[in-house]
């Protein structure tokens, strides 16, 4: 795989998702779509298809469309952005779920090996402020925001300065 072919993945999955959430879409992106084929459409021994950069398959489309309220059908699922929210909510309905263990650890290990280098959470959790525990890992919304207060990044603190200026002098404070 190549790197621009990495960074390109990378890149679309930061433009519609979090910045927790894009390098593991990524990662499932290139696991299931290597050439990164926004128009790819696999048809199944069952019947069904799988679509665009993750291939989401149809049979998710009814519970996708309430879940992300949106319509999520043949024709949306080429949205690069509603492919690869999909694909995070399609990751954590399977591993809400409960399928063996062999086959979360296998999932996970190829999805793990397709993460853009560097993109790896700390492997220590970092407290700061025992009143605000770091969530768990797995909860890759609720890690985001905790990092956005805890450890924010330039552009958190330029949202911020949007925001007000009593929040992005406290963000710039905790980050200095």
């Amino acid at each position: 795989m190549t790197t621009f072919v990495t960074q390109t993945a990378l890149g679309l999955a930061l433009k519609c998702l979090p910045p927790a959430l894009a390098p593991i879409a990524a990662g499932i992106a290139l696991q299931e779509n290597p050439q990164l084929d926004m128009r790819a459409v696999n048809h199944n021994a069952n019947g069904t298809r799988d679509y665009g950069l993750a291939q989401i398959n149809s049979a998710n489309f009814g519970w996708l469309s309430v879940s992300m309220h949106t319509p999520v059908n043949e024709r949306t699922i080429f949205d690069p952005c509603i492919n690869l929210q999909a694909s995070m909510r399609v990751l954590f309905a399977k591993y809400n779920g409960n399928p063996p263990d062999g086959v979360k650890a296998a999932y996970a290990a190829d999805v793990m090996a397709k993460i853009p280098t560097g993109a790896e959470p700390p492997s220590e959790k970092q407290q700061v402020d025992p009143d605000d525990p770091q969530p768990p890992a797995w909860d890759m919304e609720a890690v985001a925001d905790w990092r956005r207060r805890h450890a924010p990044t330039p552009e958190d603190a330029a949202l911020a300065a949007a925001d007000g200026p009593a929040i992005a002098e406290l963000i710039t404070k905790r980050s200095q």
